[in-house]
């Protein structure tokens, strides 16, 4: 047998010493791959679109149909309860076929289902009809696809790489509304829908179909996924199904993303509740929301730059602790309207990395030969916190009136999760072939040969 010492890292692996690789490898990867970045910066807006702007359609659909926000609102539930079973099978795709002809069928389905929004009639079965088919078509434009096909690219500069991805999400957050708003009030809602949907997915579809690619062996060799299915994946380092299940890195890295996704959820649909209860006025409480927006987006760069310098789960530790710190400013004894603001800017920061540090933790201990498959399982529990979240949130309120019993849970939940990402260990380091005798598996796995 080799000696697991003498033998050389793929492409794609990180170095043992768990910091990337060399300033000038990161300029290689981002001089060959920026146009994929684009492409999936603006294509992770796609299926979001619906969710950031139902608010504005309330009124109109309302006056027109008769109908209640419940209904109106109901398909954001449907949608986030879909995707829980159905994410690991949309990641099975991914690891089978690549993520190319996925997404630009996604693109091309999910923009024509969001067009179809404005045939609606007033019937509640089509309305809901309408969202559900969306939420099956919109899987195939997840975070899953995008940051695939970032993680096959990129090695040295793979965070700063998600990070500008993940990006386009908070982008859409904050000019979809207004975009939406002056095409209801200029156009009506109908028409509004439409606009969207063609203003979206067209872009959308041309970048990706001009720069999206399947790449093997990130930041270097590209090999296209045509050339066999399942044995293109099994070529790539990572671990099987069997020792992801077992790995103890996967398991923190999943409880943390849920703790800290299933407060996140909650805060952000009850904020402005929360806010005016501890006394701010509602305009000031709203300014307040936008700034956490603006705090995600810096947390997302910040973030990408120091996990590519720095130890990820370390560095997502400290920001789940920054974020316990920022609840604790918000109870009774310690609130003054200054450490509000603090609290609202470093709560966005925190809450903007948590998707982020997710995906490139996942890649790192997991591998890419599973990845579609590990990471869809992570999305299953994202898609939980999402439907969980504003729910537990208000059952909180309702209980005791108030929202201190849900800070007083979110402190030390925060807490845990910085707690669960500190000390995962190095990166694991794989042999060429995961068929390999000498292949590396997670730190935290009992089998295989570890490279020291």
């Amino acid at each position: 047998m080799r000696d697991p010492q003498a033998m050389s890292a793929p492409p794609g692996t990180p170095p043992a010493s768990g910091v990337a690789g060399d300033r000038s490898t990161v300029a290689a990867e981002w001089r060959a791959h920026w146009p994929m970045v684009l492409a999936a910066f603006v294509g992770i807006s796609v299926p979001i679109v619906p969710y950031f702007t139902l608010g504005l359609f309330f009124e109109p659909l309302s006056a027109e149909f008769g109908w209640s926000r419940t209904l109106i609102s109901a398909g954001g539930s449907i949608a986030a309860a879909v995707a829980i079973p159905l994410s690991p099978f949309i990641g099975a795709l991914i690891d089978r076929w690549g993520v190319r002809y996925l997404a630009l069928a996604g693109l091309v389905l999910t923009t024509v289902t969001l067009a179809c929004f404005s045939l609606a009639n007033g019937s509640h079965a089509q309305w809901l009809a309408f969202w559900a088919t969306f939420a099956v078509v919109g899987l195939m434009l997840k975070t899953t696809i995008w940051t695939a096909a970032i993680n096959h690219a990129f090695d040295a500069g793979r965070s700063m790489a998600l990070a500008v991805t993940m990006a386009g999400i908070t982008f859409c957050h904050i000019i979809a509304p207004p975009i939406a708003q002056w095409l209801v009030d200029g156009y009506g809602w109908r028409d509004a829908y439409l606009f969207l949907a063609i203003g979206w997915g067209i872009p959308a579809f041309t970048l990706s179909l001009l720069f999206l690619r399947d790449v093997r062996g990130g930041g270097g060799g590209h090999r296209s996924h045509h050339d066999g299915g399942d044995k293109a994946s099994s070529d790539l380092p990572g671990l099987t199904i069997h020792q992801a299940l077992r790995s103890v890195a996967l398991w923190r890295v999943g409880i943390a993303t849920f703790l800290t996704l299933l407060f996140s959820s909650t805060l952000t649909i009850h904020k402005v509740p929360l806010l005016t209860e501890a006394g701010v006025a509602r305009e000031t409480a709203a300014w307040l929301t936008s700034l956490s927006g603006v705090a995600g987006f810096a947390g997302l760069m910040m973030t990408g730059w120091l996990m590519d310098r720095f130890k990820a789960g370390l560095i997502g530790g400290i920001t789940n602790g920054a974020m316990a710190l920022s609840l604790v400013m918000l109870l009774e004894p310690f609130r003054t309207p200054t450490l509000i603001v603090i609290s609202m800017v470093v709560a966005g920061y925190a809450g903007g990395t948590k998707l982020q540090i997710n995906a490139f933790l996942t890649v790192r201990y997991a591998g890419m030969r599973n990845y579609g498959k590990i990471y869809g399982v992570m999305a299953s529990l994202i898609a939980c916190t999402g439907v969980l979240g504003p729910v537990f949130g208000g059952l909180m309120y309702d209980l005791t009136g108030n929202y201190t019993l849900l800070i007083l849970a979110a402190i030390p939940a925060s807490a845990m999760a910085g707690l669960l990402l500190i000390g995962l260990g190095p990166y694991p380091q794989w042999s060429p072939s995961p068929n390999d005798d000498a292949s590396i598996p997670d730190p935290g796995l009992k089998e295989g040969r570890v490279r020291r």
